[in-house]
C-alpha cells in the first residue's frame, strides 16, 4: 500500500488541515478588543464661533513629487 497526498487518505488528511486551519482564522476574526482613550483631553479654553480658511496657490495645487522605484531619490513634475 502506498500512502501520500495522491492518495485517497492523504487528500483527506489535506482537506481535514484545510477545513482546520479555515475554522482558526474565521474564528479570530470574531474577537473584538474594546478601545477607549486613555486620558481625557483638557479644557484649553472658550470656543469662539469662527471661520477659518486656508489658501492653496496654483503653483502648490499642481505640485506633484514622484519616487523613482529602488531608490531614494525623488522629483518635482511640473504641470505643462
Amino acid at each position: 500500500m502506498a500512502s501520500g497526498i495522491g492518495t485517497t487518505g492523504g487528500r483527506r488528511v489535506a482537506r481535514g488541515l484545510l477545513l482546520a486551519a479555515g475554522a482558526v482564522l474565521m474564528a479570530s476574526c470574531t474577537v473584538n478588543i474594546p478601545l477607549s482613550p486613555a486620558l481625557d483631553l483638557p479644557q484649553t479654553g472658550p470656543r469662539i464661533p469662527l471661520t477659518i480658511g486656508v489658501y492653496y496657490s496654483p503653483e502648490f495645487q499642481a505640485h506633484e513629487a514622484v519616487e523613482l522605484a529602488g531608490t531614494r531619490e525623488s522629483r518635482i513634475v511640473r504641470p505643462l
